[in-house]
């Protein structure tokens, strides 16, 4: 993993992932819906390489830059 968040509304809690794998570099978002507890991904995107399987070499973590997720009725 190379970043993870984590923010909440009235109505949901929402986690933010970036992490890396042989597959790619990875974004994802979910949801836990607060009055059902169902949780869902919501987005999931490939956004860059990945690393190989046989690779003696650690990987390091891809540049990037954190963004802010807006949420109505924010609560910390």
């Amino acid at each position: 993993m190379v970043y993870s968040s984590v923010g909440s509304t009235a109505e949901r809690d929402y986690c933010l992932v970036t992490y890396v794998n042989v597959a790619g570099t990875f974004f994802a978002i979910g949801s836990d819906v607060k009055k059902t507890r169902v949780c869902e991904v919501n987005t999931f995107v490939r956004v860059g390489g990945g690393y190989e399987d046989d690779c003696d070499k650690e990987c390091e973590p891809i540049p990037f830059e954190k963004c802010t997720l807006p949420l109505e009725n924010y609560e910390e």
